[in-house]
């Protein structure tokens, strides 16, 4: 199933806190490149992210999405998804690769063996439940394994565990696409490279988020750098974070 036949499956979905069809192509590339480790979600609502890793998975070598939530619905609606959520991977097929876990992740936690190679953070999104996904379910995720976190752009939560991973030296190749950031687990590099790039970055988060404050010509002087070196052109790319 290619993602113009996924976009078509998912766009009555309700896609509530979920992923555009943009950054829904990104987890089903993601998922396709696994080989290694299990595919892990945290935070399915009705399975709209599930279906394009699920998709993903099912061209790909590892045949398995372990979708992680309790369905108790969101603090707008709280009520029970679980149907909802199986009606739709069933309708598209997925019924024999994606593994619904009906529970919280900190539940899940305690009984977890398997390696994993896509660890995708989507459930709560509070700074502390972002971190504490991050931090427990890290030491599953395979060396050369990917994290992607959604809303890192729109919420505070993810957005701050993003500066944590930066922090981590645990991580690598750290991208962005839409309101996803994603990395590379490397051990032992130290976060020095990550300290400097976070650095270097300043004079474009100020330029991006503060553009409209600044003198006008010194606004179009930035831009016209942004477009000549835009930050997805350097060697490590990356999310322009908070001004």
């Amino acid at each position: 199933m290619n993602p113009e036949e996924i976009k078509e499956l998912v766009k009555d979905i309700d896609s509530y806190n979920s992923v555009s069809d943009m950054e829904g192509e990104l987890l089903y590339n993601l998922a396709k490149e696994c080989e290694e480790g299990t595919i892990v979600e945290i935070g399915s609502w009705k399975g709209r992210s599930t279906i394009w890793l699920g998709c993903g998975a099912e061209v790909g070598k590892i045949k398995r999405v372990y979708a992680i939530d309790p369905h108790l619905g969101s603090p707008v609606e709280p009520r029970n998804t679980y149907d909802e959520f199986w009606h739709n991977i069933v309708r598209v097929g997925l019924a024999s690769i994606v593994v619904p876990i009906v529970r919280t992740s900190m539940e899940t936690i305690g009984d977890w063996s398997l390696p994993i190679e896509l660890l995708w953070i989507d459930g709560a999104h509070e700074y502390e439940a972002v971190k504490d996904d991050l931090d427990k379910w890290e030491g599953f995720l395979i060396e050369g394994g990917i994290v992607a976190i959604h809303d890192t752009y729109i919420l505070d939560g993810p957005r701050r565990v993003v500066k944590d991973i930066y922090q981590s030296g645990n991580f690598a190749s750290i991208k962005s696409l839409g309101s996803i950031t994603y990395a590379r687990k490397i051990v032992g590099i130290g976060p020095t490279p990550h300290l400097f790039r976070y650095l270097s970055e300043i004079p474009y988060r100020v330029i991006y988020r503060c553009g409209k404050a600044l003198p006008k010509t010194l606004r179009r002087m930035g831009w016209r750098v942004i477009v000549r070196y835009p930050p997805h052109s350097w060697r490590y790319p990356t999310r322009l974070y908070l001004c």
